[in-house]
């Protein structure tokens, strides 16, 4: 008889046709040969990050925080051949010297303003702003639109530089992407995988699933678009740290994976908590559905916040993504 492979799963995914063991790494761990006899083989996936020498060790204080980038990694040229340099992509539209807002809007902000426009990113139009606002939201886009790309594609070009890595959605449809998603949470059975995406000068962590979108909590409500970016990674290399009330990366005792930030450069982390929709009512406990939500918590939110159907709640019990 001849040999067959034994393989161990180590992340809860649903199967996929495309989806075997040999192929999706970050889903399986070779154990070795099942008739062999031998001792087991060890771990395909070799990371090109460093992995932690003594896992069982408490895992070093919190560094400083580093607030995840938003802006290209370089210029780039606009639809209109405007050139646009690296350190105007890192400012609010209102900053802009003005004949470079002109130049931009004969043409140069055509990528933002046709993912306003055409619905490409807001899945309601009640988010789209009006006026100089949809100039300055329009730039926000655009400039996140094109900074995703570059990460993804060099994530695809080079592999993995760091435990964790944020991809652009568009790129969903690869097989080393799929297989490589940080599962978040859970909702009647499907999975949640952890999002972010830009809004109103920030950029907020959430919850997304291929096929529907993503969702984040912002004003008591939850914002869908159909533009995100989404967590991949080796699952091993993370883990979720429980916490209570206000965060604090004091009281962390671990480094928050980097999730995104508010308006006002506030860090948000990224969380996840219980919690369940009964009787057109959110709350905790209770009759009804309960689901396992991806969301955020900062030092300014008193509790984690996560979304449900179409609102937005707050969970005094939450955990945090947190590097292993």
């Amino acid at each position: 008889m001849s040999d067959r492979k034994r393989y161990k799963n180590i992340q809860g995914h649903r199967s996929q046709p495309d989806w075997p063991p040999n192929a999706t790494p970050a889903l399986w761990e070779d154990i070795g040969d099942s008739y062999s006899g031998g001792a087991a083989q060890p771990p395909r996936y070799a990371p090109q990050y460093q992995q932690p020498q003594q896992p069982e060790q408490r895992p070093p204080p919190p560094e400083k925080w580093q607030s995840a980038p938003t802006a290209p990694n370089s210029g780039y040229t606009a639809d209109n051949g405007v050139q646009v340099q690296e350190e105007e992509t890192k400012k609010k539209w209102y900053d802009l010297d003005d004949n470079k807002k002109d130049a931009l809007l004969a043409g140069g902000l055509a990528l933002g303003l046709g993912a306003l426009a055409g619905g490409v990113y807001y899945a309601h139009e009640k988010h789209k702003k009006g006026g100089e606002e949809a100039k300055a939201q329009a730039w926000e886009i655009q400039n996140w639109m094109i900074a995703a790309r570059q990460r993804t594609e060099e994530y695809l070009r080079n592999g993995p530089r760091a435990p964790t890595t944020w991809v652009y959605s568009e790129f969903l449809d690869r097989p080393e992407i799929r297989s490589s998603l940080i599962l978040g949470g859970e909702e009647d059975g499907e999975t949640w995988n952890i999002a972010r995406a830009p809004h109103i000068g920030g950029l907020q962590p959430g919850k997304a699933r291929p096929g529907v979108g993503a969702y984040f909590g912002f004003g008591h409500e939850a914002i869908h678009v159909k533009q995100y970016e989404v967590l991949v990674g080796d699952p091993r290399a993370v883990r979720w740290v429980p916490m209570s009330g206000t965060f604090s990366f004091d009281k962390l005792g671990a480094r928050a994976v980097e999730g995104g930030r508010e308006d006002d450069g506030t860090p948000l982390v990224i969380a996840r908590a219980r919690a369940k929709e009964r009787s057109g009512i959110l709350g905790i406990g209770g009759g009804g559905q309960e689901g396992l939500f991806p969301g955020k918590a900062s030092p300014k939110l008193s509790g984690a916040y996560v979304t449900v159907g179409d609102k937005e709640v707050k969970v005094e019990d939450y955990e945090v993504l947190c590097y292993a």
